[in-house]
């Protein structure tokens, strides 16, 4: 006799684990799940199982774009040509809870300070996410 034990986890369940702090928009999926304050200004719906596909097979901010380029992800309370505050919410809480990157590792996570240019008349200063200066 074979007993098989199966959890569930729903996408919504999956997200808020990462972000344990909760999420700053609404988020909702294709299998009835959802996530976050049902009056948020912003929303996000993540429509079928390609997307999540993409989301989860590509690096960082990658996943994200192709899901929502082929419209399987759809965002609410932004105008559709300029997503980012979306992003950039979704970013901010999932770096805020992530313990610090290792080496080589917040390019692809999309976590960490960016580098940062400063120019004057004479000089251009750049500042490396290690605080190294060239």
């Amino acid at each position: 006799m074979t007993i098989t034990n199966t959890t569930h986890v729903s996408i919504a369940d999956a997200l808020t684990s990462v972000a344990p702090g909760g999420l700053p928009f609404r988020f909702t999926a294709y299998d009835g799940s959802s996530a976050g304050p049902e009056d948020a200004a912003v929303g996000m719906h993540l429509a079928n199982e390609r997307g999540l596909s993409y989301v989860l097979t590509a690096p960082g901010d990658l996943g994200m774009v192709r899901a929502y380029a082929a419209g399987d992800l759809e965002l609410y309370g932004v105008h559709p040509g300029n997503p980012y505050g979306v992003a950039r919410l979704l970013a901010t809480e999932l770096c805020r809870h992530r313990s610090a990157p290792r080496a080589g590792a917040a390019r692809s996570t999309g976590c960490g300070t960016r580098g940062t240019v400063t120019r004057s008349r004479s000089s251009t200063t750049t500042t490396s996410r290690t605080g190294s200066t060239s």
